[in-house]
């Protein structure tokens, strides 16, 4: 994936978060960006966003109780899914803003 594509989707990411979750505090942590629902509730986590080779992943916490009835998120972890972003139109196609507004209400 072209570098400024990724950054475009990383940048669109961030805006999410913020805008869904105000006083989210972010950090770098396990190779990318964790947020977690305030300063107070730092070890709360409720998403995360990975650069990888390919594509950006957007991880979320309450995977498994996450509502997805058009089968978006990937993964079979016990605490979390995610998805896979390939370009700018992926946001809005996936529903990345409902599916962080659910992790973060967990």
């Amino acid at each position: 994936m072209e570098e400024t594509e990724a950054n475009k989707i990383v940048t669109e990411l961030q805006n999410i978060v913020t805008k869904v979750a105000p006083k989210a505090v972010s950090k770098v942590m396990y190779g990318g960006i964790v947020y977690a629902r305030s300063a107070a509730q730092s070890k709360n986590l409720f998403c995360g966003i990975f650069v990888r080779k390919d594509y950006e992943t957007l991880e979320l916490d309450g995977g498994p109780s996450l509502i997805d009835p058009e089968g978006i998120l990937e993964g079979e972890g016990k605490t979390r899914r995610h998805m896979k972003l390939r370009g700018l139109s992926d946001i809005k196609k996936k529903k990345v803003r409902a599916f962080i507004k659910q992790s973060f209400g967990m």
